[in-house]
């Protein structure tokens, strides 16, 4: 579950910066 979420927390980070 962890390493999902991570996974899913990355994912968010990412298109937060691709969005900014």
């Amino acid at each position: 579950a962890n390493a999902k979420t991570a996974s899913l927390r990355a994912l968010l980070q990412r298109g937060c910066g691709l969005t900014t």
